[in-house]
């Protein structure tokens, strides 16, 4: 008599499905390393954007502007630039960077200058756990690893009358 055997044993299916599920376990880590490290890449190609681009900007912006923050070292030149259009605008002299509530509620400041020496404004030397001064965190301390948690739309330039760079801020 012939047996008819179709399918497979459990005994088969369950190393089948241990088979999977050590591949997952060991490409989750690596996809997830892969994606900051993507993030952090075009951060860092937006950032330089942001940059080159308020340059240009600056060399259009008002006069009276420039000798308002030459004059008051508090004040600041401010462009934005956004990643999707390729745009940056002249949002104006403050002594903050402007906000917007209907894009952003708050924002990061990744590259700037202090006494202190905090930030770094050469984005070539932005790693993955790169810290940053968030607004609205109590304890004024630098959160690392922000340029690594999403990619950013809006940047935030800010400069001195003079062209000197003073701030970058990634926008929420």
């Amino acid at each position: 008599m012939k047996k008819n055997k179709k399918g497979f044993t459990l005994a088969e299916l369950l190393i089948v499905v241990a088979i999977i599920a050590v591949l997952v376990a060991i490409s989750i880590p690596i996809f997830i390393s892969q994606l900051k490290k993507a993030r952090l890449a075009a951060n860092k190609a937006n950032a330089r954007s942001a940059l080159s681009t308020a340059m240009a900007g600056f060399i259009d912006a008002p006069e009276e502007d420039k000798l308002k923050t030459i004059a008051d070292t508090n004040q600041h030149m401010y462009f934005r630039y956004d990643t999707v259009t390729g745009q940056c605008t002249y949002e104006g002299v403050s002594n903050t960077s402007p906000n917007n509530p209907k894009i952003y509620d708050s924002f990061a400041n990744v590259g700037y200058y202090q006494a202190g020496g905090k930030g770094i404004s050469d984005v070539s030397q932005w790693k993955e756990n790169t810290k940053s001064q968030v607004r609205g965190n109590e304890n004024k301390n630098d959160v690392p690893g922000i340029l690594t948690k999403r990619t950013y739309r809006y940047w935030d330039v800010a400069m001195q009358g003079d062209g000197t760079f003073t701030a970058l801020v990634c926008l929420w």
